[in-house]
């Protein structure tokens, strides 16, 4: 399995929307501060970070965009959101400050060879990093959506979409309108992602970026990492798991055992995220020498 990190750094002043406060960082104590406790001595460091919900690579809550009184905010929304079946879309040639349109999205998602399925995160590379990132331009130039594009995705029964800029589409009336479509259609985005090339061409993968649990949170940073499943291998000492719905896990002399369930055995790798054949439970797999 392959992890690759789309997760910005967040540093003192990094990069945010200009609408946005800035990030602040600042040593709170060091080493140099000497603790005693009896005959021990003990130093440690921590750090004072301030910053907006905003900031660094995040996932908009429904309650940023969407004024009505349900809307979601972001310790509110299921985790289930953050862990989903995902694609990224290669949108890499589209120019500065362009909306992509529905035939784009149509031709990328042709170029890619996969579908789009209900509940998919879909990644959109649109090269922004590697022109604007660091740059005066990096929050005001950026490529986006159109409008009908945002649409476009919602039709196909997505649950968010994630992009490298600030925002989801152009600067002005385009980005708001297509944070209005988010809230009519009931999805939402990622904002400030990064190391979306590392995804073009790598098929259907695993997204997984959970936010931090902030009460009433408008939006959170999150560490967004895609795990791409790769062969898997025998585990050594003859032990193999039995994976059913029943959440049953058995080593390999009682996975032969007769079953009426919904079961399977197979050989997995340590580490290895496996699902049951129903999608009811998912399993992360430990192995101890």
């Amino acid at each position: 399995m392959e992890l690759i990190d789309l997760s910005r750094e967040i540093f003192h002043r990094t990069q945010v929307h200009p609408s946005h406060p800035p990030v602040v960082i600042s040593v709170w104590y060091d080493h140099s501060e000497k603790k005693r406790a009896g005959n021990t001595d003990f130093t440690s460091k921590a750090l004072s970070i301030a910053f907006s919900d905003h900031a660094g690579t995040h996932v908009d809550a429904p309650v940023h965009f969407d004024s009505r009184p349900e809307a979601q905010s972001i310790d509110q929304m299921p985790l289930e959101k953050f862990y989903t079946s995902a694609i990224c879309l290669d949108l890499s040639h589209v120019a500065l400050r362009h909306a992509v349109t529905v035939a784009e999205m149509e031709a990328a998602l042709a170029a890619s060879g996969e579908e789009i399925r209900p509940g998919d995160t879909v990644l959109l590379h649109m090269a922004t990093n590697d022109r604007l990132l660091g740059k005066p331009g990096y929050p005001h130039e950026f490529p986006g959506l159109a409008l009908e594009s945002v649409h476009w995705l919602a039709d196909m029964g997505i649950g968010m979409f994630g992009v490298e800029a600030v925002s989801p589409a152009p600067e002005g009336e385009l980005n708001f309108q297509a944070h209005l479509a988010c809230a009519e259609r009931g999805i939402t985005h990622m904002e400030c992602l990064a190391n979306l090339d590392k995804l073009v061409g790598r098929g259907r993968f695993r997204f997984v970026g959970f936010p931090l649990k902030i009460r009433g949170g408008t939006a959170s940073p999150i560490r967004a990492v895609p795990a791409i499943l790769g062969p898997t291998a025998p585990i050594s000492r003859s032990w193999s798991a039995t994976i059913s719905s029943t959440s049953h896990f058995a080593p390999a002399s009682a996975a032969t055992a007769p079953s009426s369930g919904r079961r399977r055995t197979s050989a997995i790798m340590p580490g290895a995220i496996m699902e049951t054949a129903s999608g009811s439970g998912i399993f992360l797999i430990c192995w101890m020498n």
